[in-house]
């Protein structure tokens, strides 16, 4: 049995010049009431647990915008995003646990998209 079956996934992702601004699908899987939402940029990206946290104490040193698959753009903190091996293995840890990963800093979040 699949343990996710929610989990919607696909990606890509550009870049531009300072500020970095990724643009990528960010996808969302639930496994229960816990959702984690997973955005990907050009070797890196963030997760967003159940709409409250977001990872923190990564590489971005400024505020990055990705864009959800509803079309809506959003701004994201500094330290939001690392190396894409540490998403996946957060991603992991959600699959295959439902809970949240302790490999990675993490600190509360309100999105706020705008146009």
């Amino acid at each position: 049995m699949d343990p996710c079956p929610n989990w919607r996934g696909s990606s890509s992702s550009t870049s531009t010049s300072a500020p970095r601004t990724a643009t990528a699908t960010a996808s969302a899987g639930t496994r229960g009431e816990m959702t984690l939402t997973v955005g990907l940029g050009p070797g890196v990206g963030f997760a967003v647990w159940t709409d409250a946290w977001i990872t923190s104490g990564g590489v971005n040193e400024s505020p990055v915008e990705y864009e959800t698959d509803e079309g809506v753009t959003g701004e994201f903190p500094v330290g939001c995003e690392h190396p894409i091996e540490v998403v996946v293995g957060v991603l992991e840890r959600f699959v295959e646990h439902g809970d949240r990963s302790s490999a990675v800093g993490w600190e509360p979040f309100s999105p706020a998209p705008h146009p």
